[in-house]
């Protein structure tokens, strides 16, 4: 997968890549004219595995098996802030 800034954007600030990378992102596009702290820390981050140009995942993202034994449970509590364009209940107009 990939994510790169919304074609939209009339600046070049970047985004925080730490989220695309912690979810399995293959490659963060970033705006390199914008010397800012996301883009610094793009830099450090493929510095660190001797320049090579990539970063093997995590191996907690690389597991083969979805019902692995080393996973543990998790539970997730949503709170929905607002919504929009839903369908009403029963089907009703």
């Amino acid at each position: 997968s990939r994510t790169y800034p919304a074609g939209s954007r009339t600046g070049s600030s970047n985004y925080n890549p730490m989220l695309a990378w912690s979810t399995g992102c293959q490659l963060v596009a970033l705006n390199f004219q914008t010397s800012d702290a996301p883009l610094k820390l793009n830099d450090g981050r493929f510095r660190e595995n001797g320049n090579c140009g990539y970063v093997l995942k995590p191996s907690s993202i690389m597991m083969k098996d979805e019902f692995s034994q080393s996973a543990m449970p998790t539970k997730l509590s949503v709170r929905i802030l607002s919504g929009s364009c839903l369908p009403k209940p029963g089907g009703q107009r």
